[in-house]
């Protein structure tokens, strides 16, 4: 399939859904009692030990927090009380009221401003306060406040001003000694304040804080499709240092309009390598990560949950973690989420993980979560526990449409073989937790292959319920993306080589893939003209049959700019109910000429042949006959015809397209040779079988009830359809 011409600029995505990027605005948090904030070039967190101020240094060893608690406060050498408290937030205003002051914190897009505030005061004299300063920062002096400074970046913290309640204001003194900043404002100024009285140690109202980049990379997104509110999420990491990244997540309306930007995880805590997926009959989706303090060992898999509806989060939860009653031992990695998409309970979210065991010796364990972010069991199901490497685990995104006896997810993994021989294994779940194929190989050639993805059973109409399981291959020194095709038995149906027709000579890697119920779209990254670092991602529809096997039917440049564009995910709209045809993809973008510039892009793809559809051809005589038409002529799909007066004698002839005058008529055409039936509404099923791909089919309504031939019979327009 020819490539289209490739020219500088942004990617080929809808205009309507531009880069993912922080909203220009302040994000927040509250996990464990403890607010969080994310501005332009810091986050914050406020909990009883005080204020925690973290700058954004590119590509940071680790963070370097600035953590500020009052500790004492004195008037004309009286003691003010000075009590722990746990800290409010009010909009962008976050409190500690301590009893003899005030502390507070008002939260800006580039800094935070800190104010210490005295309402009321037992005496009058020398204004005497300390608050303790905890970082691993350099500080020094800078003018009449200080530096603080990592060779990545600095933060300003500027001299300290007294200003009472008439405005009048007085620079003061601001020393730092042995961890404690030490305010002094003089008795003759005190004296004279309106209270309350307040002590801002920024005259310019912000930390202003400088780094040597100030584009977090922002990478590893998957996405999620849940059908009653027709919302996509789309969830990313983002590095804050080496040791701390972050979860982000984007929810998008059923047309990939511009979204809303959340917080999944800002806290110190490391997570990373997010997956989600969506339950429809609580219209929720569970993202879940690799956890960890300073991403290192130990390691384990937490969750999350998204309102579909109002974007509401639940508490963050353990999911497998050692250590906790009933968890396994070991370190826990690469984690990935399937969701369920029944109207009827109950449904479960599947979460599957690779569990590092030993060395030489890593496993595949899964557990089922409750929409609500319950466990439904502290103990995994052991998908595969032998004695074998297992590694990168990656379960469909759903587990089909009903009947619940064969609503299944497909799993797969790589299993080491050699240092140049990865191996495919797979299993099944049913959708209530019961392994319906054990672990058994895909492929165990002695080519080498790797990064295993599968997609959800193709629909129970269909005849036997297929996954297709998509992969990297080393063929003759260049990688392709093979598929194979288990069925509902896991019984081995045929591989084929899915990449070869789209620029088969380029090295492709990291596939995707799901279903519409009755065909596959297959995503990856390939390498431009096979040299360089102009990454690019490709999707392709694929339609499947006995006879012919896997056909391809269409492809696409989604990512295509002429830098590298990589790591796609995508979701279908059908297991959500949806209807076949349509998908959402994300994928990571790295501007070439800009370091450090990373971004997560995503679009629509209606993943049908190109061409094809409804067109309307005049051959009416009469209107009383006429008829509306939805849904689409997809493989797989379905369309219903309806027509608009429901009295008299009527109906519909469906078949191939003709256009033969109406004899006793004139000006009546017939536009279809086929089979007639009676009834106001036609529904046609389309079938699967790709071999019917662009069959030119036409419809034509008629009635006896009232028109222009011989006073009883009309006719409408002939709707002509290409399959797609």
């Amino acid at each position: 399939m020819a490539t289209p011409a490739k020219s500088a600029g942004p990617s080929a995505v809808d205009a309507a859904t531009p880069p993912l990027q922080l909203p220009p605005g302040l994000l927040h948090d509250t996990v464990d009692g403890r607010h969080w904030t994310v501005g332009a070039t810091y986050k914050a967190s406020f909990g009883p030990e005080g204020a925690t101020f973290l700058p954004y240094f590119a590509d940071a060893e680790c963070n370097h927090p600035m953590t500020f608690a009052v500790r004492t406060a004195t008037v004309g050498g009286q003691a003010l009380p000075v009590h722990e408290t746990t800290p409010t937030r009010d909009g962008e205003m976050v409190t500690f009221a301590h009893g003899g002051l005030r502390a507070t914190y008002e939260l800006r897009l580039r800094g935070i401003e800190q104010m210490f505030w005295f309402d009321s005061l037992p005496a009058r004299g020398e204004l005497r306060l300390d608050v303790a300063l905890a970082t691993d920062l350099h500080a020094s002096r800078d003018g009449d406040g200080f530096v603080f400074t990592d060779p990545r970046g600095h933060v300003t913290y500027s001299a300290a001003v007294a200003i009472d309640a008439a405005g009048n204001r007085l620079p003061i003194t601001t020393e730092l000694e042995n961890g404690l900043l030490r305010f002094r404002v003089p008795a003759a100024f005190v004296a004279a304040a309106a209270l309350p009285l307040c002590i801002d140690p920024l005259v310019s109202g912000t930390q202003n804080v400088y780094t040597t980049a100030n584009t977090r990379p922002a990478w590893q997104s998957d996405i999620a499709y849940e059908p009653s509110y027709g919302e996509y999420l789309v969830v990313f990491e983002k590095q804050w240092s080496l040791t701390d990244r972050d979860v982000y997540a984007c929810r998008y309306t059923f047309d990939m309009a511009s979204g809303t930007t959340q917080i999944l995880d800002s806290t110190s805590v490391d997570w990373s390598q997010p997956r989600v997926a969506a339950n429809n009959l609580a219209d929720r989706f569970l993202m879940v990560a690799k956890v960890s303090n300073g991403n290192v060992s130990p390691y384990w898999i937490s969750g999350r949950t998204v309102d579909a509806n109002t974007g509401a989060l639940g508490v963050p939860f353990d999911i497998e973690r050692a250590g906790l009653s009933g968890h396994a031992a070991g370190n826990k990695i690469n984690p990935d989420v399937g969701g369920d998409m029944d109207y009827y309970g109950p449904t479960y979210f599947t979460v599957v993980w690779e569990r590092v065991y030993s060395a030489t010796d890593h496993d595949v364990h899964c557990k089922q979560v409750l929409a609500n972010g319950a466990l439904r069991s502290a103990s995994p199901t052991y998908i595969d526990n032998s004695g074998e490497l297992d590694s990168y685990p990656r379960i469909a995104k759903t587990n089909g449409t009903p009947p619940y006896a064969s609503q299944s997810w497909g799993i797969a993994w790589e299993r080491f073989s050699s240092p140049t021989d990865q191996d495919i294994y797979s299993a099944a779940l049913r959708w209530d937790g019961a392994i319906t194929i054990a672990s058994h190989s895909v492929d165990t050639s002695y080519a080498n292959t790797w990064r295993p993805t599968v997609s959800p059973p193709t629909d129970a109409t269909t005849g036997q319920r297929n996954h297709l399981i998509a992969y990297e291959m080393d063929v003759s020194g260049n990688n392709d993306i093979v598929g194979t095709m288990m069925e509902e038995h896991g019984y081995w149906v045929g591989s084929w080589n899915l990449s070869q027709n789209v620029n088969g000579s380029w090295p492709q890697y990291a596939p995707t893939v799901d279903c519409d119920g009755a065909r596959f779209v297959v995503g990856w990254t390939q390498l431009y003209n096979g040299f360089g670092v102009d990454y690019d991602t490709v999707l392709a529809t694929f339609g499947w049959s006995l006879v012919q096997g896997i056909v391809l039917q269409d492809s696409a440049f989604p990512g295509y700019s002429t830098d590298a564009e990589y790591d796609m995910s995508i979701t279908s709209t059908h297991a959500a109910g949806s209807g076949a045809g349509r998908y959402g993809a994300c994928w990571t973008r790295y501007e070439n000429n800009a370091p450090n510039d990373y971004r997560i892009e995503a679009c629509l793809y209606d993943g049908m042949a190109a061409g094809g559809g409804f067109s309307t051809r005049p051959t009416a005589c009469g209107t009383d006959a006429d008829f509306a038409v939805y849904g689409a002529p997809v493989l797989g799909g379905w369309f219903h015809l309806t027509q608009n007066l429901t009295t008299g004698l009527r109906g519909f002839v469906f078949g191939f397209q003709a256009n033969a005058p109406l004899g006793p008529c004139p000006g009546c055409t017939i536009g279809v040779s086929g089979d007639a039936v009676f009834g106001t509404d036609l529904q046609v099923e389309i079938p699967a079988d790709p071999s019917f791909l662009g069959l030119p089919l036409a419809c034509q309504a008629w009635s006896f009830a009232a028109g222009p031939c011989l006073g009883t019979v009309s006719l409408s327009d002939t709707l002509d359809l290409v399959l797609r």
